[in-house]
């Protein structure tokens, strides 16, 4: 569980650059429809506080990450299989109706 710990901080701090990028690529482009002073304002502090913030983030994604890989409460998970009602001559009589 460490391993996957570890990786996941390090692919997760590795993204922090690429997901502030995307961030400001998506203000630029979806915030039109605000006014203009307010606009500028917005991708400005996302500029200057958009690192700070995704870190912040990183630290309770890690918390949450770590936190419920050790919950004693799950339940397991049990996939009920059912066996198929579809046979080849259902399926006949479907594509004939359909034709």
């Amino acid at each position: 569980m460490c391993g996957a710990f570890v990786l996941f901080i390090l692919v997760s701090i590795l993204l922090i650059p690429i997901a502030w990028l995307v961030g400001i690529a998506d203000k630029l482009s979806h915030s039109s429809e605000e006014n203009n002073s307010k606009r500028s304002l917005n991708i400005l502090i996302f500029i200057f506080l958009g690192i700070p913030i995704l870190i912040l983030d990183l630290g309770a994604d890690m918390y949450y990450f770590w936190m419920n890989n050790f919950r004693g409460n799950l339940n397991k998970i049990i996939i009920i299989q059912e066996k198929s009602t579809i046979t080849n001559k259902t399926l006949r009589e479907v594509s004939l109706v359909c034709l």
